[in-house]
C-alpha cells in the first residue's frame, strides 16, 4: 500500500510502471464515451464535447504511459521494430475480433463484400492510421487507433524530444501546431462536414506529447502521491462537464479545454490508491480498452432486448456487459493470444 508521500515508482518493471491513477482515469473515461454514445443513439441529450475530450484524455495517459514503460528501455538500446510489434500485440487481438464481428453483422445487412474486406484489413494492418482514419476507420472510435497507432510509429522521435534540453519548447511547439491546424480546418466549418479533415494526427499531437512529458515529470520524481490531487483532479474535471457544444475546439474555448485534458491526465497520477482503491483502479484499466471496442456492439444487442426500458436501464446494463465481456476476454482469449505470439516470435 502507498502511502501520502511515497514517491511514484519509476522501477523499469511493468508491474511497477503502472500508475493507478492512469488506471483509474482511463477507465472513467471509458465509460464516459459509452455513456456519450448510448444517450446518442437514444435520441437523447448529446454530450459530444465530453465524449471528444476523453478520447483526448485517452492521448495524454497513452504518451505518459509510453514515456514511464519505454524510456529507460530506449536508453538502453531497446529495438524500436520490437516496441511497434508489441505495440501491435496489444491492440490488434480484441480489434480482430470486433471487426470480424462487426463484418459479420455488415454482410447480414448485404453490404457490398469488396468494400467491407478491404476496410477490415485497412484496420487490421492499422495502416488507416496513416490515411484519413475518419473516414476509414470501420468500427465506432476507431479512428482513435489508427492516430494512436500513428504516435506509436513516431514514439522515438517524440521521446528523444522530451529527454532534450528543449523539451518544453517542443511541448508548446506541438500545442501552437496543434491549435492553429484545428483552428484552420474548422473555421467557418462544422464538425461534421470537416470531420475527415480534422481526425488527423495534427490535431492530436500536443496531447501525446504532453503525455510524455508528464511521464518525464514523474519519472524525476516531482510528483509525490497525496490526496491534495484529488482537487486539482476535480477542478480540470469541471470545465470538460461543461462542454455541450463543437464550438469548444476553437480558440480560447479549445486552448483552454486542452489544458484542462491535461491537467486531468496529470492530477490523476498523484491520487493515492490505497486499498480497495487500487483494486478499481487495476480493473477499470484492465476493461477501458475493451469497454471502448466493445459497447457499441453491446449496445445492439441491449437496446433490442431492453427497446422499452428508460436510456438509464439500457446504458447501465449495456456498460456492465461491456466491462464484464472486456474483462473476460483479457483474461481468456487477449493475453492466452499475446503470450502465443510472443513466445511464437521470440519477442
Amino acid at each position: 500500500m502507498k502511502t501520502a508521500t511515497s514517491t511514484i515508482s519509476t522501477s523499469t518493471s511493468a508491474i511497477a510502471d503502472r500508475i493507478e491513477g492512469f488506471d483509474l482515469l482511463r477507465g472513467l473515461c471509458a465509460i464516459a464515451v459509452a455513456f456519450y454514445h448510448i444517450l446518442w443513439w437514444r435520441d437523447q441529450v448529446s454530450l459530444d464535447g465530453i465524449g471528444r475530450y476523453c478520447v483526448y484524455v485517452f492521448f495524454v495517459l497513452s504518451g505518459a504511459s509510453m514515456f514511464i514503460a519505454y524510456n529507460h528501455k530506449f536508453a538502453q538500446g531497446y529495438d524500436a521494430g520490437k516496441f511497434i510489434a508489441l505495440r501491435f500485440l496489444r491492440l490488434a487481438p480484441l480489434l480482430c475480433m470486433v471487426l470480424a464481428l462487426t463484418a459479420g453483422l455488415a454482410l447480414v445487412k448485404h453490404q457490398p463484400v469488396g468494400h467491407l474486406i478491404g476496410d477490415t484489413l485497412l484496420n487490421i494492418s492499422f495502416a488507416f492510421g496513416l490515411g484519413n482514419p475518419g473516414s476509414t476507420s470501420a468500427i465506432t472510435g476507431g479512428w482513435s487507433l489508427g492516430i494512436e497507432f500513428v504516435f506509436y510509429l513516431v514514439f522515438p522521435v517524440l521521446l528523444a524530444a522530451t529527454q532534450s534540453r528543449a523539451w518544453l519548447l517542443m511541448l508548446v511547439l506541438s500545442f501552437v501546431l496543434q491549435h492553429v491546424f484545428v483552428n484552420r480546418t474548422l473555421g467557418g466549418a462544422s464538425l461534421a462536414t470537416a470531420w475527415v479533415t480534422y481526425t488527423q494526427p495534427l490535431s492530436f499531437a500536443f496531447y501525446f506529447m504532453a503525455g510524455c512529458c508528464i511521464g518525464r515529470v514523474i519519472q524525476s520524481g516531482a510528483i509525490r502521491y497525496s490526496p491534495l490531487w484529488v482537487f486539482g483532479f476535480a477542478a480540470a474535471a469541471l470545465p470538460l462537464l461543461s462542454v455541450h457544444s463543437e464550438d469548444n475546439l476553437l480558440g480560447v474555448n479549445g486552448v483552454m479545454l486542452s489544458l484542462s485534458a491535461t491537467a486531468l491526465a496529470l492530477c490523476s497520477s498523484g491520487l493515492p490508491t490505497p486499498g480497495f482503491a487500487s483494486t478499481v483502479a487495476d480493473a477499470l484499466g484492465r476493461l477501458s480498452y475493451g469497454v471502448y471496442l466493445i459497447h457499441p456492439l453491446a449496445f445492439g444487442v441491449v437496446n433490442r432486448l431492453l427497446m422499452k426500458q428508460p436510456t438509464v436501464v439500457v446504458a447501465l446494463t449495456t456498460i456492465a456487459v461491456s466491462s464484464v465481456a472486456a474483462l473476460v476476454l483479457e483474461r481468456y482469449y487477449e493475453a492466452p493470444v499475446r503470450s502465443g505470439i510472443r513466445k511464437l516470435m521470440r519477442i
